[in-house]
C-alpha cells in the first residue's frame, strides 16, 4: 500500500479546465501527492472569459469539507477563487480554525478577462484569515485591493509589511502583470519566521525572463506549486524556487488557443539544477557585490581550526586547505590569526577566515569563510576589493542558488550527515541531493562539502564524485590523527 501526502484544493471549477481547482489536480501528482477538493463555485469559462457562475451553497460547503476531514488532514491547503468573500472567509474562518496545515492563498480578484469580480471583503474576516495563512500570493493590483480593504497605505514593502504584520507569514508579490522585461517575484517574510534562511534574508526576489504569453490560469498554477511543494515537505525558500522554476515551463509548455490566451501545461517536474545555468532563476537577497571575486586554489582535503598547534600539525601533514573558525575569542584573538596567517602563507596553504571579514581584510588573509547570517550583513565589495576569496556555507536549494548568483571563489554544501562539531538548524543533506549540486555547479567553481564526514564514510561520499571535503572532528588532533589524515586524504585523491 502507498502512503501519499495529500493537498487540498479550495477554488471554483473551470470549463475550460486552465484554473481554479484544476490547477491543483494537475500539479500534485509532480510532487506524488494526492489531491481533494472542496469546489466553492462551478463556473462556465473558455480562455475567451467566464461566462457564468452557479456558487455552492454552505451545506454542500460543509458537507465536502466533512468528506475531506474523514480521510484525514491535508499536509497543506490551497484557497483560490471565491465568489463571495464576505461569506467565503467566514466559512474559511471556522473550517480551517483547528487545521496545523501550512495555508497557501491566491487572492483572485477577477478573472484576467473579465467576470469574475468580487465584493469587497469585512476587514474583521479577512484579518482573521490572513493571521491563518502562511503564504498569499497576489499581483500588485490585488495587494493594493487587499491593503485598501484594511485600511494601509504607503509603498509596496509598506503594504507587505502591514500584512505580515496581521499574522500572515509570507508575501509573495507575482510580477506577472508588471511591464518589465523580467518578471520579478518579490517575497517578504515576517521578520519571527523561524527557518535561519528567512532570518537571514526576510526580503528577497526571485528574477526570470519574461515569457511573452498570455496564459490563462497562471496564478492558479504558482499558487498551487507552492502548496504543493509545502504539502511535499519542502522548506518555505525552497517551495518558492521550485514554483517559480516550474511557471516557466508551464508558460513554455502551455497549449495555444484560438482567443490568444494559452492553456497552462506541464507533464513531469524538473528540479533547477537540471537546466544549463542560463535558465536558473536569479535569487537576489541582500547587498550584491560590486566587483567579482578572485578564484580560489583547488580546496581539496579542507580542515576547520581554532588553535595554533593544531593548524601546525596539518600543516605538517599536508592539509590542502586551512579555515580558522574561532567562536571563542580570547585576548591574544588578533595575535593568534596573524600567526595562523603568516604560518599558513609561508607554507603555501590557502587559509580562510571564519566569518571575521574586517579583520581578514586588515591582516591580509587569503580569504574569508561566510555563513548566511554574516552573508546578509556583510560588506561583500570591500573583501572583493581587498583581494579575499569568498566562501558561502549552504544548505538548502535556495541558499545554493543564493550563492551562485554572487559568484564566490567557492560554495560549501552541507551538512552531508549530522555534523559532530555542532547542532545545525538544517537536516541532512543525504548524497542525492548532494551529487545534484555538485553535478550542476562544480564545472563552474570549486566547492566542497561539510557535515559528519569521517574516515568511515569518506568512500561513499566521494563515490559521488566530490573532489573536496571539509572536515573539523575527523581531523582532530590525537595519536592517531595522522593515520586518519592519510586514509581521508587517499580516498579523497582515489575519487
Amino acid at each position: 500500500m502507498t502512503h501519499r501526502k495529500r493537498l487540498l484544493s479550495i477554488a471554483a471549477s473551470d470549463s475550460s479546465g486552465g484554473a481554479g481547482l484544476h490547477a491543483d489536480t494537475r500539479i500534485a501528482p509532480l510532487f506524488d501527492l494526492d489531491c481533494a477538493a472542496v469546489v466553492s463555485a462551478i463556473t462556465a469559462q473558455s480562455s475567451d472569459g467566464a461566462l457564468a457562475v452557479q456558487v455552492v451553497d454552505q451545506d454542500i460547503l460543509d458537507a465536502q469539507w466533512q468528506g475531506v476531514l474523514t480521510d484525514g488532514e491535508p499536509d497543506a491547503v490551497r484557497v483560490g477563487w471565491l465568489a463571495d468573500l464576505r461569506q467565503g472567509l467566514g466559512w474559511l474562518n471556522r473550517r480551517l480554525e483547528s487545521l496545523t496545515a501550512p495555508i497557501v492563498w491566491d487572492p483572485v480578484l477577477a478573472a484576467s478577462r473579465g467576470g469574475l469580480e468580487v465584493a469587497a471583503a469585512d476587514a474583521h474576516e479577512l484579518r482573521q484569515w490572513l493571521a491563518r495563512c502562511q503564504v498569499i500570493t497576489p499581483n500588485t493590483r490585488e495587494l493594493q485591493t487587499l491593503a485598501a480593504w484594511l485600511g494601509l497605505q504607503g509603498d509596496e514593502t509598506q503594504l507587505a509589511e502591514g500584512v505580515l504584520a496581521l499574522g500572515c507569514q509570507c508575501v509573495v508579490v507575482t510580477g506577472g502583470d508588471d511591464q518589465s522585461p523580467e518578471v520579478e517575484t518579490r517575497v517578504y517574510v515576517r521578520p519571527e519566521a523561524q527557518p535561519p534562511e528567512t532570518a537571514a534574508a526576510p526580503h528577497f526576489t526571485l528574477q526570470q525572463p519574461r515569457i511573452e504569453r498570455a496564459v490563462h490560469g497562471s496564478g492558479c498554477h504558482f499558487s498551487a506549486l507552492i502548496a504543493a511543494a509545502l504539502a511535499a515537505g519542502e522548506r518555505l525558500y525552497d517551495a518558492l524556487l521550485l514554483a517559480a522554476h516550474h511557471m516557466s515551463r508551464v508558460m513554455t509548455e502551455a497549449s495555444a488557443r484560438a482567443s490568444g490566451y494559452h492553456q497552462p501545461f506541464i507533464h513531469k517536474r524538473s528540479d533547477w539544477h537540471q537546466q544549463p545555468a542560463d535558465q536558473w532563476p536569479q535569487v537576489l537577497a541582500g547587498r550584491q557585490p560590486g566587483t567579482s571575486f578572485a578564484r580560489a586554489q583547488r580546496l581539496g582535503l579542507y580542515a576547520l581550526v581554532d588553535q595554533l598547534d593544531w593548524l601546525q600539525q596539518l600543516l605538517a601533514l599536508g592539509v590542502d586547505t586551512l579555515q580558522w573558525r574561532v567562536k571563542e575569542r580570547s585576548s591574544h584573538y588578533r595575535l593568534d590569526m596573524q600567526t595562523a596567517i603568516d604560518l599558513c602563507k609561508a607554507a603555501g596553504v590557502p587559509l580562510y577566515i571564519n566569518d571575521d571579514w574586517r579583520m581578514a581584510i586588515e591582516l591580509g588573509a587569503y580569504g574569508v569563510h561566510l555563513g548566511q547570517e554574516d552573508l546578509a550583513t556583510a560588506d561583500l565589495t570591500a573583501i572583493a576589493n581587498a583581494g579575499l576569496r569568498l566562501g558561502i556555507s549552504t544548505h538548502t536549494d535556495w541558499e545554493v542558488l543564493r550563492a551562485w548568483q554572487l559568484r564566490p571563489s567557492y560554495i560549501a554544501f552541507g551538512p552531508v550527515h549530522p555534523p559532530l562539531s555542532k547542532q545545525l538548524k538544517y537536516p541532512p543533506l543525504g548524497y542525492q541531493r548532494l551529487a545534484n549540486w555538485w553535478q550542476a555547479l562544480r564545472p563552474h567553481l570549486p566547492l566542497t562539502c561539510i557535515g559528519g564526514i569521517t574516515e568511515a564514510n569518506m568512500g561513499a561520499v566521494v563515490r559521488h564524485g566530490i573532489d573536496s571535503c571539509a572536515i573539523v572532528t575527523a581531523l582532530m588532533p590525537d595519536e592517531a590523527l595522522a593515520a586518519r589524515h592519510q586514509q581521508i586524504k587517499q580516498a579523497l585523491e582515489n575519487h
